[in-house]
Protein backbone atom coordinates (compact mmCIF):
# COMPACT_ATOMS: atom_id res chain seq x y z
CA UNK A 1 0.00 0.00 0.00
CA UNK A 2 1.53 3.04 -0.96
CA UNK A 3 0.00 6.27 0.65
CA UNK A 4 1.73 9.23 -1.60
CA UNK A 5 -0.31 7.81 -4.12
CA UNK A 6 -3.17 8.81 -1.97
CA UNK A 7 -1.50 12.39 -1.09
CA UNK A 8 -1.29 13.02 -4.99
CA UNK A 9 -4.64 12.26 -5.15
CA UNK A 10 -5.91 14.40 -2.23
CA UNK A 11 -4.04 17.76 -2.63
CA UNK A 12 -4.85 18.48 -6.58
CA UNK A 13 -8.55 18.29 -5.99
CA UNK A 14 -8.14 20.19 -2.75
CA UNK A 15 -6.93 23.16 -4.79
CA UNK A 16 -9.06 22.23 -7.97
CA UNK A 17 -12.10 23.06 -5.69
CA UNK A 18 -10.83 26.02 -3.34
CA UNK A 19 -11.50 23.14 -0.31
CA UNK A 20 -9.32 25.26 2.82
CA UNK A 21 -8.56 21.46 4.51
CA UNK A 22 -9.40 18.23 5.01
CA UNK A 23 -8.54 15.00 7.14
CA UNK A 24 -8.31 11.31 6.64
CA UNK A 25 -7.92 8.48 9.26
CA UNK A 26 -7.58 4.75 7.89
CA UNK A 27 -7.87 1.92 9.89
CA UNK A 28 -7.08 -1.73 9.00
CA UNK A 29 -6.68 -5.12 11.49
CA UNK A 30 -8.68 -3.14 14.03
CA UNK A 31 -6.15 -0.58 14.34
CA UNK A 32 -5.69 3.35 12.43
CA UNK A 33 -2.77 2.72 10.47
CA UNK A 34 -2.87 6.27 8.98
CA UNK A 35 -4.30 9.85 9.68
CA UNK A 36 -3.15 13.05 8.80
CA UNK A 37 -4.75 16.24 7.37
CA UNK A 38 -4.36 18.55 4.40
CA UNK A 39 -4.43 22.34 3.93
CA UNK A 40 -6.02 24.60 6.59
CA UNK A 41 -8.18 24.40 9.01
CA UNK A 42 -8.25 28.70 9.12
CA UNK A 43 -6.78 29.98 6.28
CA UNK A 44 -6.53 33.55 7.48
CA UNK A 45 -4.75 32.95 10.61
CA UNK A 46 -2.90 30.05 8.45
CA UNK A 47 -3.73 27.34 10.83
CA UNK A 48 -3.18 23.63 9.64
CA UNK A 49 -6.03 21.07 9.19
CA UNK A 50 -4.83 17.95 11.17
CA UNK A 51 -6.58 14.45 12.24
CA UNK A 52 -7.34 15.85 15.56
CA UNK A 53 -9.19 18.83 14.10
CA UNK A 54 -12.91 18.85 14.86
CA UNK A 55 -15.82 19.62 11.60
CA UNK A 56 -19.14 19.05 11.53
CA UNK A 57 -19.93 15.49 10.29
CA UNK A 58 -23.31 16.46 9.30
CA UNK A 59 -25.21 13.74 8.06
CA UNK A 60 -22.89 11.55 9.31
CA UNK A 61 -24.62 11.82 12.60
CA UNK A 62 -27.62 9.89 11.63
CA UNK A 63 -26.01 7.00 12.60
CA UNK A 64 -25.08 7.96 15.83
CA UNK A 65 -28.93 8.73 16.04
CA UNK A 66 -30.06 5.03 14.39
CA UNK A 67 -27.21 3.53 17.08
CA UNK A 68 -29.08 5.55 20.09
CA UNK A 69 -32.55 3.97 18.93
CA UNK A 70 -30.78 0.46 18.89
CA UNK A 71 -29.62 0.56 21.73
CA UNK A 72 -32.69 1.97 23.70
CA UNK A 73 -34.45 -1.28 21.92
CA UNK A 74 -31.75 -3.55 23.42
CA UNK A 75 -32.69 -1.96 26.74
CA UNK A 76 -36.82 -2.64 26.43
CA UNK A 77 -36.99 1.21 25.90
CA UNK A 78 -39.04 0.64 22.85
CA UNK A 79 -38.83 -1.42 19.57
CA UNK A 80 -38.18 -0.17 15.98
CA UNK A 81 -41.84 -1.98 15.23
CA UNK A 82 -43.09 0.86 17.22
CA UNK A 83 -45.47 3.44 15.98
CA UNK A 84 -43.97 6.57 16.52
CA UNK A 85 -47.14 8.03 17.79
CA UNK A 86 -46.91 5.84 20.46
CA UNK A 87 -43.94 7.62 21.72
CA UNK A 88 -44.78 10.91 20.18
CA UNK A 89 -48.95 11.82 20.62
CA UNK A 90 -49.05 14.77 18.73
CA UNK A 91 -47.34 13.08 15.86
CA UNK A 92 -50.28 13.39 13.38
CA UNK A 93 -49.42 12.51 10.11
CA UNK A 94 -51.10 9.09 9.82
CA UNK A 95 -50.73 7.01 6.59
CA UNK A 96 -54.11 5.15 5.68
CA UNK A 97 -51.91 1.70 4.55
CA UNK A 98 -49.98 1.34 7.63
CA UNK A 99 -48.63 4.02 10.93
CA UNK A 100 -45.06 5.07 10.25
CA UNK A 101 -43.06 2.99 12.57
CA UNK A 102 -39.51 3.82 13.81
CA UNK A 103 -37.80 1.28 11.55
CA UNK A 104 -39.26 3.49 8.64
CA UNK A 105 -37.85 6.40 10.13
CA UNK A 106 -34.61 4.66 10.40
CA UNK A 107 -34.63 3.73 6.94
CA UNK A 108 -35.95 6.95 5.20
CA UNK A 109 -39.10 4.70 3.74
CA UNK A 110 -41.87 6.62 6.40
CA UNK A 111 -43.37 8.09 2.85
CA UNK A 112 -42.60 11.62 4.14
CA UNK A 113 -40.68 13.56 1.27
CA UNK A 114 -38.13 15.76 2.52
CA UNK A 115 -39.56 18.72 4.04
CA UNK A 116 -36.82 20.87 3.80
CA UNK A 117 -36.53 22.40 7.28
CA UNK A 118 -32.18 21.79 7.55
CA UNK A 119 -32.06 22.52 4.20
CA UNK A 120 -34.04 26.13 4.81
CA UNK A 121 -32.36 26.15 8.06
CA UNK A 122 -28.63 25.68 6.80
CA UNK A 123 -29.70 28.61 3.96
CA UNK A 124 -30.52 31.27 6.57
CA UNK A 125 -27.93 30.38 8.85
CA UNK A 126 -25.08 30.69 5.86
CA UNK A 127 -26.54 34.29 4.81
CA UNK A 128 -28.14 32.58 1.38
CA UNK A 129 -31.42 33.33 2.37
CA UNK A 130 -33.08 35.10 4.81
CA UNK A 131 -36.37 33.01 5.81
CA UNK A 132 -35.96 31.28 8.71
CA UNK A 133 -38.36 29.05 11.08
CA UNK A 134 -37.92 29.72 14.69
CA UNK A 135 -36.83 25.67 15.06
CA UNK A 136 -35.58 26.05 18.69
CA UNK A 137 -36.77 22.31 19.57
CA UNK A 138 -38.13 19.31 19.24
CA UNK A 139 -41.67 20.57 19.42
CA UNK A 140 -41.18 23.31 17.35
CA UNK A 141 -40.03 20.36 14.40
CA UNK A 142 -43.06 18.45 15.27
CA UNK A 143 -45.35 21.95 14.76
CA UNK A 144 -43.40 22.39 11.90
CA UNK A 145 -44.05 19.30 10.08
CA UNK A 146 -48.41 19.31 11.01
CA UNK A 147 -49.31 19.85 7.61
CA UNK A 148 -47.36 17.12 5.90
CA UNK A 149 -50.00 14.89 5.90
CA UNK A 150 -51.27 16.39 2.27
CA UNK A 151 -47.62 15.69 1.01
CA UNK A 152 -47.19 12.04 1.90
CA UNK A 153 -45.98 9.89 -1.36
CA UNK A 154 -45.74 6.28 -0.71
CA UNK A 155 -47.33 4.04 2.00
CA UNK A 156 -44.34 3.53 4.88
CA UNK A 157 -41.89 0.79 4.00
CA UNK A 158 -42.21 1.40 0.42
CA UNK A 159 -40.05 3.99 -0.86
CA UNK A 160 -36.73 5.05 0.25
CA UNK A 161 -36.54 8.59 0.20
CA UNK A 162 -33.69 10.31 2.10
CA UNK A 163 -35.61 12.70 4.71
CA UNK A 164 -33.77 14.90 7.37
CA UNK A 165 -37.23 15.36 9.37
CA UNK A 166 -37.47 11.90 10.20
CA UNK A 167 -33.98 11.57 11.93
CA UNK A 168 -34.96 14.75 13.97
CA UNK A 169 -38.34 13.06 14.79
CA UNK A 170 -36.01 10.17 16.29
CA UNK A 171 -34.09 12.42 18.37
CA UNK A 172 -37.38 13.55 19.72
CA UNK A 173 -38.69 9.99 20.61
CA UNK A 174 -34.81 9.36 22.16
CA UNK A 175 -34.97 12.28 24.09
CA UNK A 176 -38.49 11.19 25.60
CA UNK A 177 -37.58 7.77 26.05
CA UNK A 178 -34.06 8.22 28.19
CA UNK A 179 -35.67 10.79 29.86
CA UNK A 180 -32.44 13.46 28.67
CA UNK A 181 -31.74 15.92 25.85
CA UNK A 182 -30.59 13.95 22.36
CA UNK A 183 -27.27 15.39 22.66
CA UNK A 184 -26.72 14.19 26.21
CA UNK A 185 -27.34 10.79 25.30
CA UNK A 186 -24.95 10.36 22.42
CA UNK A 187 -21.93 11.63 24.56
CA UNK A 188 -23.54 9.71 27.70
CA UNK A 189 -23.73 6.53 26.05
CA UNK A 190 -21.84 6.57 22.91
CA UNK A 191 -19.17 9.36 22.68
CA UNK A 192 -18.03 9.17 26.38
CA UNK A 193 -17.75 5.15 26.02
CA UNK A 194 -15.89 5.02 23.07
CA UNK A 195 -13.56 7.89 24.44
CA UNK A 196 -14.26 9.92 21.18
CA UNK A 197 -13.32 12.73 23.69
CA UNK A 198 -13.02 15.38 21.37
CA UNK A 199 -16.55 14.59 20.04
CA UNK A 200 -19.28 17.38 20.66
CA UNK A 201 -22.73 19.14 19.64
CA UNK A 202 -22.74 22.51 21.42
CA UNK A 203 -21.69 25.87 20.69
CA UNK A 204 -19.97 26.51 23.62
CA UNK A 205 -17.87 23.42 23.13
CA UNK A 206 -16.53 24.70 19.86
CA UNK A 207 -16.10 28.53 20.71
CA UNK A 208 -13.55 26.99 23.36
CA UNK A 209 -11.77 24.19 21.13
CA UNK A 210 -7.90 25.24 20.22
CA UNK A 211 -8.07 22.57 17.26
CA UNK A 212 -11.45 23.27 15.55
CA UNK A 213 -12.01 23.87 11.74
CA UNK A 214 -13.53 27.42 10.47
CA UNK A 215 -16.34 27.57 8.09
CA UNK A 216 -15.70 28.27 4.76
CA UNK A 217 -18.76 28.76 1.40
CA UNK A 218 -18.36 29.06 -1.83
CA UNK A 219 -20.02 32.61 -2.86
CA UNK A 220 -20.20 34.07 -6.45
CA UNK A 221 -16.99 31.53 -7.37
CA UNK A 222 -14.66 32.14 -4.24
CA UNK A 223 -14.14 30.79 -0.35
CA UNK A 224 -15.78 32.98 2.02
CA UNK A 225 -15.04 32.74 5.47
CA UNK A 226 -18.18 32.82 7.30
CA UNK A 227 -18.92 32.26 11.43
CA UNK A 228 -19.83 28.49 12.36
CA UNK A 229 -23.39 27.90 11.74
CA UNK A 230 -25.00 25.88 14.61
CA UNK A 231 -28.87 24.39 14.30
CA UNK A 232 -30.87 23.93 17.79
CA UNK A 233 -31.97 20.49 16.76
CA UNK A 234 -29.01 18.30 16.03
CA UNK A 235 -29.81 15.13 15.03
CA UNK A 236 -29.83 14.98 11.72
CA UNK A 237 -26.91 16.40 11.42
CA UNK A 238 -25.01 18.65 14.50
CA UNK A 239 -22.03 16.42 15.79
CA UNK A 240 -18.55 17.96 15.42
CA UNK A 241 -16.11 14.88 15.30
CA UNK A 242 -12.02 14.36 13.89
CA UNK A 243 -10.43 11.78 12.09
CA UNK A 244 -9.32 10.32 15.15
CA UNK A 245 -12.79 9.97 17.06
CA UNK A 246 -14.22 8.69 13.77
CA UNK A 247 -11.54 5.73 13.90
CA UNK A 248 -12.51 4.70 17.32
CA UNK A 249 -16.45 4.57 16.37
CA UNK A 250 -16.03 2.73 12.82
CA UNK A 251 -13.65 -0.03 14.69
CA UNK A 252 -16.58 -0.53 17.17
CA UNK A 253 -18.40 -1.51 14.22
CA UNK A 254 -15.77 -3.51 12.89
CA UNK A 255 -15.65 -5.51 16.70
CA UNK A 256 -19.49 -6.29 16.17
CA UNK A 257 -20.64 -3.46 18.62
CA UNK A 258 -17.44 -3.63 20.85
CA UNK A 259 -14.57 -1.77 21.66
CA UNK A 260 -11.84 -2.06 24.36
CA UNK A 261 -14.09 -4.60 25.93
CA UNK A 262 -16.40 -2.20 26.56
CA UNK A 263 -20.27 -3.00 24.59
CA UNK A 264 -22.04 -0.74 23.16
CA UNK A 265 -24.64 -2.49 20.97
CA UNK A 266 -24.69 -6.53 20.85
CA UNK A 267 -23.49 -7.92 17.56
CA UNK A 268 -27.24 -8.66 16.53
CA UNK A 269 -27.92 -5.11 16.98
CA UNK A 270 -25.04 -3.76 14.77
CA UNK A 271 -26.39 -6.58 11.83
CA UNK A 272 -30.12 -5.02 12.54
CA UNK A 273 -28.24 -1.68 11.77
CA UNK A 274 -26.25 -2.82 8.47
CA UNK A 275 -28.51 -5.08 7.07
CA UNK A 276 -30.56 -3.97 4.32
CA UNK A 277 -33.94 -2.49 5.04
CA UNK A 278 -34.62 -0.75 1.71
CA UNK A 279 -33.85 -0.88 -1.46
CA UNK A 280 -32.13 2.20 -3.29
CA UNK A 281 -35.20 3.48 -5.84
CA UNK A 282 -32.53 3.97 -8.36
CA UNK A 283 -28.56 2.90 -8.60
CA UNK A 284 -26.97 6.01 -6.32
CA UNK A 285 -23.79 8.21 -6.76
CA UNK A 286 -21.72 5.36 -4.55
CA UNK A 287 -23.32 2.88 -5.96
CA UNK A 288 -25.08 1.82 -2.88
CA UNK A 289 -27.84 -1.19 -3.28
CA UNK A 290 -30.20 -0.59 -0.03
CA UNK A 291 -30.22 1.69 3.06
CA UNK A 292 -29.90 0.09 6.72
CA UNK A 293 -30.89 2.36 10.08
CA UNK A 294 -29.24 5.30 9.40
CA UNK A 295 -26.69 3.67 7.41
CA UNK A 296 -26.08 3.15 3.44
CA UNK A 297 -24.97 0.06 1.97
CA UNK A 298 -23.10 -1.03 -1.27
CA UNK A 299 -23.05 -4.64 -1.86
CA UNK A 300 -20.13 -4.94 -4.34
CA UNK A 301 -16.90 -2.39 -3.58
CA UNK A 302 -14.57 -4.71 -5.39
CA UNK A 303 -16.59 -7.69 -4.19
CA UNK A 304 -17.13 -6.83 -0.68
CA UNK A 305 -20.69 -5.51 0.95
CA UNK A 306 -19.36 -1.91 2.15
CA UNK A 307 -21.33 0.09 5.08
CA UNK A 308 -20.89 4.03 4.49
CA UNK A 309 -22.89 7.61 5.22
CA UNK A 310 -22.30 10.82 3.96
CA UNK A 311 -22.71 14.49 5.46
CA UNK A 312 -23.12 17.71 3.32
CA UNK A 313 -23.06 21.04 4.57
CA UNK A 314 -22.85 24.50 2.67
CA UNK A 315 -19.55 24.49 4.78
CA UNK A 316 -18.43 21.09 5.52
CA UNK A 317 -18.71 17.70 4.11
CA UNK A 318 -17.69 14.22 5.61
CA UNK A 319 -18.01 10.47 4.79
CA UNK A 320 -17.38 7.22 6.60
CA UNK A 321 -17.05 3.62 5.59
CA UNK A 322 -15.98 0.44 6.54
CA UNK A 323 -15.85 -3.25 4.96
CA UNK A 324 -16.70 -5.98 7.48
CA UNK A 325 -15.39 -8.68 6.07
CA UNK A 326 -11.96 -7.49 5.58
CA UNK A 327 -11.41 -4.99 8.33
CA UNK A 328 -10.67 -1.81 6.53
CA UNK A 329 -12.78 2.03 7.17
CA UNK A 330 -12.02 5.29 5.94
CA UNK A 331 -13.50 8.48 7.53
CA UNK A 332 -12.81 11.60 5.62
CA UNK A 333 -14.08 14.99 6.73
CA UNK A 334 -13.68 18.42 4.54
CA UNK A 335 -13.55 22.62 5.78
CA UNK A 336 -16.13 23.48 2.87
CA UNK A 337 -17.50 22.03 -0.11
CA UNK A 338 -15.61 20.66 -2.97
CA UNK A 339 -14.51 17.32 -4.57
CA UNK A 340 -16.80 14.54 -2.80
CA UNK A 341 -15.61 12.83 0.09
CA UNK A 342 -17.23 9.46 -0.68
CA UNK A 343 -14.67 9.50 -3.84
CA UNK A 344 -11.21 10.02 -1.94
CA UNK A 345 -13.06 7.37 0.55
CA UNK A 346 -13.15 4.56 -2.01
CA UNK A 347 -9.53 5.62 -3.31
CA UNK A 348 -8.12 5.20 0.17
CA UNK A 349 -9.82 1.95 0.96
CA UNK A 350 -9.08 1.10 -3.05
CA UNK A 351 -5.07 1.20 -1.79
CA UNK A 352 -5.50 -0.46 1.44
CA UNK A 353 -7.53 -3.23 -0.59
CA UNK A 354 -4.29 -2.70 -3.24
CA UNK A 355 -6.29 -2.65 -5.96
CA UNK A 356 -5.89 -0.62 -8.76
CA UNK A 357 -8.03 2.82 -7.64
CA UNK A 358 -7.38 4.24 -10.97
CA UNK A 359 -9.91 2.02 -12.44
CA UNK A 360 -12.99 3.11 -10.38
CA UNK A 361 -15.88 3.67 -11.90
CA UNK A 362 -16.32 7.35 -11.32
CA UNK A 363 -12.47 8.06 -11.61
CA UNK A 364 -12.88 6.03 -15.40
CA UNK A 365 -16.01 8.53 -16.03
CA UNK A 366 -13.85 12.10 -14.84
CA UNK A 367 -11.36 11.01 -17.48
CA UNK A 368 -13.73 10.25 -20.09
CA UNK A 369 -15.49 13.24 -19.26
CA UNK A 370 -12.71 15.37 -19.14
CA UNK A 371 -11.59 14.20 -22.58
CA UNK A 372 -14.53 15.76 -24.30
CA UNK A 373 -13.62 18.82 -22.66
CA UNK A 374 -12.31 21.96 -25.34
CA UNK A 375 -13.14 23.72 -28.10
CA UNK A 376 -14.82 22.39 -31.41
CA UNK A 377 -15.80 23.80 -34.76
CA UNK A 378 -17.19 23.43 -37.78
CA UNK A 379 -16.04 22.95 -41.29
CA UNK A 380 -13.53 26.38 -42.37
CA UNK A 381 -14.56 27.15 -38.58
CA UNK A 382 -18.19 28.11 -39.93
CA UNK A 383 -19.20 27.68 -36.33
CA UNK A 384 -17.81 27.07 -32.96
CA UNK A 385 -19.04 25.87 -29.59
CA UNK A 386 -17.06 24.87 -26.53
CA UNK A 387 -17.34 22.35 -24.16
CA UNK A 388 -16.93 22.71 -20.64
CA UNK A 389 -17.08 20.47 -17.41
CA UNK A 390 -18.47 21.91 -14.32
CA UNK A 391 -18.01 19.22 -11.34
CA UNK A 392 -19.70 16.42 -12.89
CA UNK A 393 -21.02 18.49 -15.43
CA UNK A 394 -20.83 19.07 -19.49
CA UNK A 395 -22.03 21.93 -20.73
CA UNK A 396 -21.98 23.08 -24.51
CA UNK A 397 -21.92 26.56 -24.76
CA UNK A 398 -22.02 28.40 -28.25
CA UNK A 399 -21.90 32.58 -28.26
CA UNK A 400 -21.83 35.62 -30.61
CA UNK A 401 -21.87 39.24 -30.91
CA UNK A 402 -26.12 38.78 -29.45
CA UNK A 403 -26.22 36.04 -27.68
CA UNK A 404 -24.96 33.42 -25.46
CA UNK A 405 -26.35 29.32 -24.94
CA UNK A 406 -25.23 27.01 -22.56
CA UNK A 407 -26.61 23.87 -22.34
CA UNK A 408 -25.95 20.82 -20.38
CA UNK A 409 -24.82 17.16 -22.16
CA UNK A 410 -26.98 14.37 -20.40
CA UNK A 411 -24.72 11.40 -21.17
CA UNK A 412 -26.37 8.33 -22.13
CA UNK A 413 -24.48 5.56 -23.90
CA UNK A 414 -20.53 5.50 -24.17
CA UNK A 415 -17.85 3.23 -25.62
CA UNK A 416 -13.95 3.35 -26.24
CA UNK A 417 -14.73 5.31 -29.64
CA UNK A 418 -17.96 6.76 -28.58
CA UNK A 419 -20.49 8.57 -26.56
CA UNK A 420 -23.84 9.47 -26.68
CA UNK A 421 -25.30 12.79 -24.72
CA UNK A 422 -28.60 13.89 -25.12
CA UNK A 423 -29.50 18.01 -24.48
CA UNK A 424 -32.72 19.92 -24.37
CA UNK A 425 -33.10 22.61 -26.63
CA UNK A 426 -35.85 24.64 -27.85
CA UNK A 427 -38.44 22.20 -25.89
CA UNK A 428 -36.71 18.82 -27.35
CA UNK A 429 -33.93 16.14 -26.55
CA UNK A 430 -31.37 16.59 -28.81
CA UNK A 431 -28.66 13.53 -29.31
CA UNK A 432 -25.12 14.41 -29.96
CA UNK A 433 -22.76 11.89 -30.35
CA UNK A 434 -18.51 12.40 -29.48
CA UNK A 435 -16.64 10.29 -31.92
CA UNK A 436 -13.42 9.86 -31.33
CA UNK A 437 -10.40 9.37 -33.60
CA UNK A 438 -6.45 8.98 -33.45
CA UNK A 439 -6.03 12.77 -34.13
CA UNK A 440 -9.18 14.62 -33.09
CA UNK A 441 -12.75 14.07 -31.60
CA UNK A 442 -15.75 14.97 -33.74
CA UNK A 443 -18.78 16.10 -32.39
CA UNK A 444 -22.11 15.29 -34.20
CA UNK A 445 -25.50 17.40 -33.39
CA UNK A 446 -28.24 17.42 -35.49
CA UNK A 447 -26.80 18.01 -39.21
CA UNK A 448 -23.16 19.77 -38.14
CA UNK A 449 -20.35 18.54 -37.47
CA UNK A 450 -18.05 20.25 -35.02
CA UNK A 451 -14.24 19.03 -34.59
CA UNK A 452 -11.82 19.30 -31.75
CA UNK A 453 -8.21 18.74 -32.73
CA UNK A 454 -6.66 16.31 -30.31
Amino acid sequence: MNLHELDAFVLPKLAEFQTAGASIALIQEDRMVDAKGYGFRDVEAVLPYTAHTNGPIASVTKSFTALAILMLAENGALSVDDTVNHHLPEFDIQPEAEPIRIRHLLSHSSGIPSLTSSEMEWAALTGATKTRYPLANHDSLLAYGSDAQQWLIAAPGEQMRYCNYGFHLLGAIIERRANMPYEDFITDHILKPLKMKHSYFTKTRYEADEDATSAYIISQGARKKIPMPFRAVTAAGGLFSNGHDLARYLRMFLNEGQLDERRILSPAGVQSMTRPHITLPKEGRWHQSSYGFGLMRSDDFYGQVMMEHGGGLPFATSYIAWIPATGMGVAVLLNGVGYPTWRIAQVALALLLQEDWRELPFLRRERRLAALVGSYSSYRAGLQCTVRLTGDQLFMEQSNAHQQTSVPLLEEQYSETECQFVAPMMGERLSLMFKKHPSHIDLHMDRYVFRKKI
